[in-house]
């Protein structure tokens, strides 16, 4: 089919047989075609979750108010610090 990814990447696992049993329990109760597609999900949801959890910024009450009043503040002129080291940073890694 055009425009559907290819699965050619593999991984394979050494596993023990209880873990395997457990696997396949899991696969029957959750309705999955196989052991590969189970695990394919379960991995697929426990790896967006950690970085759904990494990539989340929890804040304290006080950090919260902070930033709440930091962002209400009008923007400021850059200095001319602040200047020259974005005009480096442009010539060191380019204009993106």
């Amino acid at each position: 089919m055009a425009g559907t990814p290819q699965n050619t990447d593999r991984l394979d696992l050494r596993l023990s047989r209880e873990l395997k049993m457990r696997w396949e329990r899991a696969t029957e109760l959750a309705g999955a075609a196989s052991i590969a597609s189970f695990v394919k999900l379960a991995a697929t949801e426990r790896a967006d979750a950690l970085i759904r959890e990494h990539d989340t910024l929890f804040l304290s009450g006080e950090e919260s108010g902070w930033l709440h009043e930091f962002l209400g503040e009008p923007v400021r002129e850059p200095t001319p610090a602040l200047q020259r080291a974005s005009e480096r940073h442009r010539e060191l890694v380019g204009p993106d």
